[in-house]
């Protein structure tokens, strides 16, 4: 069941430069922005060694009941649809319970779903950012289900801090 409990940052990607909380993520911005995202292959691609990758996945949306809430501490997730529609849920990491422990190697930890949760529409050409702090679960249907094909920015918080650090000294 979703409601309105947070607010992430999302929009057009055709519009990013106007969207408030992309401060230090201008880069990534960038590279979504000239890069051609249909023809990026599946997988990953290295935009900034470590601290910045795309990972390209193409799939189906699944039940809401199906898809799986997690959670990064390390990475920044923007999400980006290219084809396709999903449904993403997100709450505040504090409202959610562990189901599957942390894994440090794959930066990812599960939760169970929590009873009331808000849902953000993400349909081709609009992004969303989930920080370590939004539980997030992608993959769900939106009016029904859906082919997708998107791009997930992996962007390190150390990345970021030092991207708003420097603009901010400027």
């Amino acid at each position: 069941m979703a409601n309105q409990t947070m607010r992430i940052v999302e929009g057009e990607l055709k519009g990013w430069r106007a969207t408030p909380g992309v401060e230090g993520l201008e880069a990534v911005f960038e590279f979504l922005e000239r890069t051609d995202l249909r023809a990026l292959p599946l997988g990953r691609t290295t935009v900034d060694g470590d601290d910045v990758f795309a990972l390209v996945s193409e799939g189906q949306s699944k039940p809401v009941s199906e898809a799986r809430f997690e959670a990064h501490r390390r990475y920044i997730d923007v999400q980006c649809a290219i084809e396709g529609q999903e449904a993403i849920g997100y709450a505040p990491l504090a409202d959610l319970k562990t189901s599957e422990a942390y894994d440090d190697k794959k930066d990812i930890e599960f939760f169970s779903s929590p009873s009331t949760y808000s849902s953000v529409a993400l349909k081709a050409g609009r992004f969303a950012v989930f920080g370590p702090q939004d539980g997030h679960q992608p993959g769900a249907h939106l009016d029904g289900p859906h082919a997708i094909r998107k791009v997930v920015v992996k962007v390190s918080v150390a990345y970021r801090d030092r991207r708003r650090g420097a603009s901010a000294g400027r």
